[in-house]
């Protein structure tokens, strides 16, 4: 089963203190991928996640779905190597197209 966790603060405050409880009982059920900016966390089990490749646009994407048409996205907006792209991959390269 995938948890997924998600707060954000518009003020740009931290928000660790209000999170530490939810994660904690996500923990509980298992392997646990946390992603923390500033005003957001992200936390869940199971996911599809991707960081490092996007951080110059601090980008993170936490996805628990899948993308089926995959083909017509590289035709229509022309991008190689799809295949190779984990979903959150692709999701974080169609948001900045």
């Amino acid at each position: 089963m995938t948890s997924i966790l998600g707060l954000f603060h518009r003020d740009g405050s931290g928000q660790a203190p209000l999170a530490s409880p939810a994660i904690a009982a996500l923990a509980a059920r298992g392997p646990l991928e946390v992603a923390q900016e500033p005003a957001v966390i992200l936390a869940g089990s199971q996911l599809d996640r991707i960081r490092d490749d996007f951080s110059e646009h601090r980008l993170i994407v936490a996805l628990d779905g899948r993308i089926d048409n995959r083909g017509e996205l590289e035709e229509r907006l022309g991008l190689r190597d799809m295949a190779r792209m984990s979903m959150a991959e692709l999701i974080g390269h169609l948001y900045l197209k």
